[in-house]
């Protein structure tokens, strides 16, 4: 005797990493660094995906002297103000003049620390541009890095 249940068909969980690169506009043949050394399974994801620069370093400390810049910065996982601040100061003086920023937070962002965080990168060179809140969950923010600061910087 067999008996048969309603059964929801499962359905796949999101897939972060393609969601980040997505949101990114990140390209394999781009630089792209992740912050945080607790990220080697998206470090093997892009190599899989044709990614050949890639590379993870620790989230308060730049990268090593005379590495190129990157093209792409992620940041998997934003746990605090201060901790976001400490990742810009260390790794994103790497990233090359244009380059994207990607933000990721796991929980909702609430409307009102939007401001506070567009003023925060401003304030750091960057420019805001676009906010998504993805299937598998949280908030992911991407941020151009401008020109002008790195001239302003270099001199």
């Amino acid at each position: 005797m067999s008996v048969l249940h309603d059964i929801e068909p499962c359905r796949p969980a999101p897939d972060i990493l393609e969601e980040m690169i997505h949101a990114s506009g990140a390209k394999s043949a781009d630089r792209l660094t992740i912050a945080g050394g607790a990220y080697l399974d998206l470090l093997i994801g892009l190599c899989r995906r044709g990614f050949a620069c890639v590379s993870c370093h620790a989230a308060d400390r730049g990268p090593p002297a005379g590495e190129a810049a990157s093209d792409v910065l992620w940041i998997p996982e934003v746990k605090s103000e201060a901790q976001l601040l400490t990742v810009i100061a260390g790794l994103g003086r790497n990233l090359r003049p244009d380059g994207i920023l990607l933000i990721r937070q796991q929980r909702q962002f609430p409307a009102g620390r939007l401001r506070r965080l567009a003023s925060l990168l401003a304030e750091r060179g960057f420019v805001l541009e676009k906010q998504t809140a993805p299937a598998s969950g949280g908030t992911i923010f991407c941020a151009r890095k401008r020109l002008v600061d790195q001239v302003r910087y270099a001199a």
